[in-house]
């Protein structure tokens, strides 16, 4: 009736209402390349069944990185990216990677890496097994901005353990 407001919500309601209404993470998840930024990733994943392409590149003249993620789950992706120089004989870089997110908060992930770089020229490559880990919040209520923090471990040869970076 006109005049009257509603009566608040039952304490299940509004429990209801906020489980469907999804977080700020949930929300910047579901954005192309939300999973990356510029040089590194974030915690965050592509989800499943979606492949997203990108391209970035540090001075447009001198170095590109391509890449692309396809989302197996909605917490575990597979990447390929590749990276290059534009001068002569420099050396290309191909990295083959999972990414597994095993923490996800209303504002917060955590996830777990791993792959293999390939650096070098034909008939003249080396192989880097690494592993890590990505921690991301958002900054902010509404995670327009993603603060990731990184930590990896590099083995440059079988013979030579893993060195934290």
């Amino acid at each position: 009736a006109p005049g009257m407001t509603a009566a608040p919500a039952s304490s299940a309601e509004r429990d209801t209402l906020a489980e469907e209404s999804p977080s700020p993470l949930a929300r910047r998840s579901q954005e192309a390349t939300s999973q990356r930024s510029y040089f590194g990733s974030t915690a965050l994943t592509t989800p499943r069944g979606k492949v997203e392409l990108g391209y970035r590149t540090v001075i447009p003249i001198y170095m590109g990185v391509a890449s692309a993620s396809m989302g197996l789950t909605d917490r575990i992706e597979v990447s390929v990216d590749g990276a290059w120089l534009l001068e002569r004989d420099a050396p290309a870089a191909v990295n083959v990677s999972a990414k597994a997110q095993v923490i996800r908060g209303k504002n917060g992930a955590l996830a777990i890496r791993g792959g293999a770089l390939r650096v070098g020229e034909e008939g003249d490559t080396v192989s880097i097994p690494w592993v890590g880990a990505v921690a991301s919040t958002c900054v902010g209520e509404k995670c327009t901005v993603l603060a990731s923090a990184h930590v990896t471990a590099f083995s440059i040869s079988a013979g030579i353990s893993l060195a934290p970076v």
